[in-house]
């Protein structure tokens, strides 16, 4: 059994913790529906946020966290396949016009706060989220305190989810502007470590060891971004599909050895086989498909009873097998 396994079944049983328990949450805008389906998966098989000392979430991984701190999160999960597949989210025409193919105020304004409310005060209560950005000034990662205000952790997911180019310009917070994570950490583990967490439960969005595609088309595209956005993030993203493989292998061999540095450390990842979800994925069944590669995997990672059937009538249901 993995430390992490034998950490997370123990405060299931309401025994006493050994050690500081973290969940790491990776994003990748519509892919973020993997990750969407991990959390409804902990939610519903009774891994309740008290399970957990502190919640990092990378970009679309930030949202995922704040509904699964609020236990929203089977809920939330919907939004994807439900809210942000037209184009009042993502309107690839907006590249045309110089303007922000996703639409971050939307989704924070609008769906998190009319369509499918989060319940803002329960997140600033458990005072457990830790939103991940760049920090475009210094061109590195940037975790911020649990957010005190309602305002202060809708301005914080702003600044995580801020897509370099295609998501309008930094977002201007504190002392500083920011873009979203993926820059600097997309998937936050070791934002977790460094915050002291020698338990750390990932939930990743790509397949064991699979990071960002570097061909042409990646480059090509790479390239345009980066003469776009501030002088001093132009490496990060020029450089954003190398460093995604070394992490990625980085977490693999972590995974593996079930350790990184002094922590305890296991990764929840889809099957190499589940279906692809692109960043900008909009068709509903493929997105249904990836949340039930989410929520398959917590369970195969985690031992758990396996789900026979999904219900994704708003409230992301399931049924598990007898026995």
């Amino acid at each position: 059994m993995n430390a992490v396994r034998d950490e997370l079944h123990r405060r299931l049983r309401g025994e006493e913790p050994q050690g500081r328990l973290g969940l790491a949450i990776e994003g990748g805008a519509m892919r973020g529906v993997i990750a969407g389906g991990m959390v409804a998966a902990l939610e519903s098989h009774g891994f309740r946020p008290e399970c957990f000392d502190a919640v990092f979430g990378s970009s679309a991984g930030a949202v995922s966290g704040a509904y699964y701190l609020a236990e929203q999160a089977r809920w939330a999960t919907t939004i994807y396949f439900e809210d942000v597949i037209d184009d009042r989210f993502i309107d690839r025409r907006n590249l045309l016009r110089g303007e922000p193919v996703v639409g971050i105020e939307y989704l924070v304004d609008e769906v998190m706060t009319t369509r499918k409310p989060l319940d803002f005060e329960r997140v600033i209560a458990a005072a457990r989220l830790h939103p991940v950005a760049t920090h475009v000034e210094t061109a590195s990662r940037h975790v911020f305190d649990p957010a005190r205000t309602r305002q202060e952790l809708q301005d914080q997911l702003r600044c995580s989810t801020r897509i370099a180019l295609f998501a309008g310009p930094p977002m201007p917070f504190g002392d500083g502007t920011f873009l979203d994570a993926a820059l600097s950490e997309a998937i936050p583990w070791h934002a977790a470590v460094d915050a002291g967490c020698d338990h750390v439960l990932v939930l990743s969005t790509r397949p064991l060891g699979v990071g960002k595609r570097d061909d042409f088309a990646s480059s090509t595209l790479a390239w345009y971004v980066s003469r776009r956005v501030p002088d001093t993030v132009r490496d990060l993203v020029r450089g954003r599909a190398r460093a995604s493989i070394e992490q990625a292998q980085e977490l693999k061999a972590a995974s593996d050895e079930g350790r990184w540095r002094d922590s305890a450390v296991l990764a929840v990842c889809p099957a190499a086989d589940a279906p692809t979800v692109g960043q900008f994925e909009q068709r509903p069944d493929r997105l249904v498909a990836g949340a039930r590669a989410g929520f398959n995997a917590v369970e195969d990672a985690l031992g758990l009873a396996t789900t026979t059937e999904f219900v994704t009538n708003g409230a992301f249901d399931r049924r598990v097998a007898a026995g």
